[in-house]
């Protein structure tokens, strides 16, 4: 009996964090502008990546002072999440 109670109660633990993770992403999803690092946690590639979209135009974002010190940080309308997830990615500006 114990060897039972110990396989569920490790399968309520896989539940909760399952359970925490969609909340998580729910909260994210229904705030106006999303970080680099939320939306790489959202549709897969590096933050890094995600960045480079951005400074190429790929994907729709703005500078805000958001970052530490003087630097500024990207941000994502969740608007533009939406459109990613829809159409994919826009042609990089400039034509590259």
């Amino acid at each position: 009996m114990t060897d039972e109670l110990v396989a569920i109660e490790a399968k309520l633990d896989r539940l909760e964090e399952l359970l925490e993770g969609l909340l998580s992403a729910k909260r994210v999803e229904e705030r106006e502008f999303l970080s680099v690092e939320e939306v790489a946690a959202l549709v897969g590639p590096s933050p890094f990546q995600v960045r480079a979209w951005a400074r190429d135009g790929r994907i729709r974002a703005e500078k805000a002072a958001e970052g530490r010190g003087p630097h500024q940080a990207w941000r994502i309308p969740r608007a533009a999440l939406v459109e990613y997830r829809n159409r994919g990615l826009r042609t990089a500006a400039g034509g590259r």
